[in-house]
């Protein structure tokens, strides 16, 4: 598959210096979400589009990335009452970077699976410097 578009949710401290870096560095379309404005104002000087919902983000990218504060932020925005769980298409391939509970990302696999996309489990650590 070749990624044409990127999908970024969850622009906290980690997510949003990745997002500013997969923007300024990759050669794909970076495509981004998250509950508060400020974010996606300041990631719009480096071209990462703003979704305007989830379900934008997501009929948009051929990978999106989750950068959530936890297990329960993950829950809710995969398998919540609009997660992607809804939207996520055949072929697409979503990447949660949260420290969430190995049990959930157990559980949230073959879910995603079922609906023909891939779901990978890649926790992150260390600092906004490092991201």
């Amino acid at each position: 598959m070749q990624v044409k578009t990127v999908g970024f949710i969850g622009l906290g401290v980690m997510g949003e210096a990745m997002c500013r870096n997969l923007a300024r560095k990759g050669s794909w379309k970076v495509v981004g979400f998250d509950m508060q404005a400020g974010p996606l104002d300041r990631l719009a000087a480096d071209g990462v589009a703003r979704a305007v919902s989830m379900q934008d983000l997501m009929g948009q990218c051929d990978v999106v990335l989750l950068c959530l504060p936890g297990g329960n932020e993950v829950r809710s925005v995969t398998i919540g009452e609009k997660g992607l769980i809804q939207w996520v298409r055949k072929g697409q391939t979503i990447v949660d970077m949260s420290t969430a509970p190995p049990k959930l990302m157990r559980d949230l696999e073959p879910m995603f699976r079922a609906k023909g996309a891939d779901f990978a489990d890649a926790p992150v650590a260390r600092t906004r410097r490092a991201a």
